[in-house]
């Protein structure tokens, strides 16, 4: 078995190199001294990924085989149900997630929200691969999840849909300046915070940064200097800045009602954290409310 460890250490090692024929073979050597190692076929589908010649339906089967010898292992079978979104397999993605849901239901949140979006990108895009379903029903589908991963049924979305479009909420994207001078001190007395600062300094043009940056901010529950440093990596990164979006609606939604169950929230209501998620993941989807509304 040693010799197992060490073929797997090293292919792992040539993937991280983009070497996907030396990694290959070094998961196939590993299976021929253990036929049943689920990291070794789950390497060989991470492999067959950067080799053209490997057909889907191969590595498919490489990802099945992995989550067969370890079922209850999350990344594989969110890494399959990826996969499965990426080629426009919905329902195998859909197994996959819920699975990995069932037994992580803690995060369920981000599970879902990445179902919703991939399922809403990848289904328009291979529309022609989803038998009886047209591009509403796609949408439809996606609206769900997401609302599964904001935890509300369609009256209340439709409640919320309502409210951003009556109070002009989806063309204003302006962060919190009042949050932002509150979290401003106590945000600041924290090591790592500087550290990151410094990094973006030198390279303000990088939208990482800031986007690493707001993620240790939500992190931290300082929900609204993460939107903003969010906001600009997205006003950085221009058409690339829509998938930040969706980063954005499951981090705010997390730390704002996390903020709200410890009472550390003040002024701010859940329906206005539920409003602001809901509005930046339709933006991940360039889907107006108006259009959702009709849609749910």
């Amino acid at each position: 078995m040693a010799d197992v460890e060490k073929l797997l250490d090293e292919g792992k090692k040539l993937l991280d190199k983009g070497e996907f024929k030396k990694a290959m073979k070094k998961f196939n050597d590993a299976l021929k001294e253990d036929p049943e190692n689920p990291e070794a076929h789950f390497g060989k589908a991470e492999a067959s990924l950067g080799l053209p010649k490997i057909t889907l339906v191969e590595i498919a089967q490489n990802y099945r085989n992995a989550i067969k010898y370890d079922e209850k292992n999350i990344f594989y079978l969110t890494s399959y149900g990826d996969f499965c979104l990426a080629n426009g397999l919905l329902k195998q993605a859909e197994e996959n997630y819920l699975k990995a849901i069932e037994l992580d239901p803690d995060s369920s949140a981000l599970y879902y929200s990445d179902l919703a979006l991939g399922y809403y990108k990848n289904g328009k895009l291979f529309l022609d691969r989803q038998l009886d379903m047209t591009e509403v029903d796609v949408t439809r589908n996606a609206l769900n999840y997401i609302m599964k991963a904001f935890k509300i049924e369609s009256d209340k979305a439709k409640e919320l849909l309502n409210a951003i479009i009556t109070n002009g909420e989806w063309t204003d994207d302006r962060p919190n300046d009042d949050g932002i001078t509150n979290e401003k001190i106590k945000l600041e007395k924290l090591p790592e915070f500087s550290i990151i600062e410094k990094e973006i300094n030198k390279d303000e043009g990088n939208p990482f940064g800031y986007l690493n940056l707001g993620q240790y901010c939500f992190d931290n529950n300082f929900l609204f200097s993460g939107e903003a440093q969010f906001l600009k990596a997205i006003e950085l990164a221009e058409e690339e800045g829509t998938d930040f979006y969706s980063d954005l609606a499951i981090s705010y939604y997390m730390s704002g009602m996390d903020l709200l169950g410890k009472k550390q929230l003040e002024g701010f209501s859940e329906d206005q954290i539920l409003r602001n998620s809901f509005k930046y993941f339709l933006k991940s989807l360039n889907l107006p409310p108006e259009k959702a509304l009709d849609t749910i």
